[in-house]
């Protein structure tokens, strides 16, 4: 018998997506081009959340108001503002950093074939202000051993 609980069809288009605000590290950072050719720095979050921990991705970059303000509440949610204001900051500094991330429904786009993505979890800003950065280990990672 398949185990399963009944939804609606509003159920099902937010299962599994997650909106709030929760903690976050930075597990991987790469730099690379946007699709416009832009440079930008693509980070990987883990994600702490009381469902079970998950990854999202995030793009910090200089072209627009939007990802200058991202870029700039990143840094204060994960204590890097010194480093922020005197244009110091390297993709180096970024990998395991700590903060908080609030997370709500990104809308799912179109394909250029037509096809509609489903809504998913994305990054709405980075919050809160941590006076510096400090790479402490208030995740448990659980790794099985």
């Amino acid at each position: 018998m398949l185990d399963y609980i009944p939804m609606s069809e509003e159920q099902i288009d937010k299962y599994g997506i997650l909106e709030g605000t929760y903690k976050f590290r930075v597990i991987e950072v790469t730099s690379g081009y946007s699709k416009t050719n832009n440079r930008q720095i693509i980070l990987k979050l883990k994600i702490d959340s009381p469902d079970g921990d998950f990854t999202i991705s995030c793009y910090l970059g200089t072209t627009s108001q939007f990802m200058l303000r991202r870029l700039r509440h990143f840094c204060k949610s994960t204590g890097l503002m010194k480093e922020y204001e005197s244009k110091s900051l390297t993709p180096d500094l970024l990998f395991g950093c700590e903060g908080l991330v609030e997370l709500g429904v990104e809308k799912g786009g179109v394909s250029q074939d037509g096809r509609q993505y489903p809504d998913k979890t994305g990054i709405i800003d980075f919050v809160g202000e941590k006076e510096s950065n400090s790479k402490t280990d208030s995740f448990d990672d659980k790794i099985p051993f």
